[in-house]
C-alpha cells in the first residue's frame, strides 16, 4: 500500500531483490573476516584482531570487498526463495507475507 505496488509477482520480485541487497550488505563484513581468518591461518588469534587489521589496512570499505560476488550468490537465492514461498502460500490459500 505504501509504495502503490499491487500484490503480485512484480512486488515479490522487487521486495526479494531489496532483501538480497540488504542481506548481502549486512553479512559481507562478517564474511570478509571469516574468509581472512580462514586464509590467514594462525595470523589472527580472534575475529576482533582480524577486523582491526582490515580496518587498519583498508578502512571501512575493506569490509565490503567481494560484495558483488556475494550478491551474485545471495541475490538469486533470495529472489527464488521468496517468489517460491509466496507462490506456495497462494496455492495453500494463505495470505501473502
Amino acid at each position: 500500500k505504501t509504495t502503490g505496488m499491487k500484490e503480485g509477482t512484480g512486488l515479490h520480485l522487487t521486495s526479494s531483490m531489496i532483501a538480497g541487497l540488504v542481506t548481502t550488505t549486512i553479512t559481507n563484513p562478517l564474511d570478509v573476516i571469516k574468509t581472512r581468518m580462514f586464509v590467514g591461518g594462525k595470523t589472527y588469534s580472534n575475529a576482533f584482531q582480524c577486523a582491526a587489521d582490515v580496518m587498519k589496512k583498508d578502512g571501512l570499505i575493506g569490509f565490503m570487498k567481494g560484495w558483488s560476488a556475494s550478491y551474485a550468490r545471495l541475490g538469486p537465492h533470495t529472489v527464488i526463495m521468496f517468489l517460491t514461498a509466496e507462490r506456495l502460500r497462494k496455492y495453500a490459500g494463505l495470505q501473502s507475507l
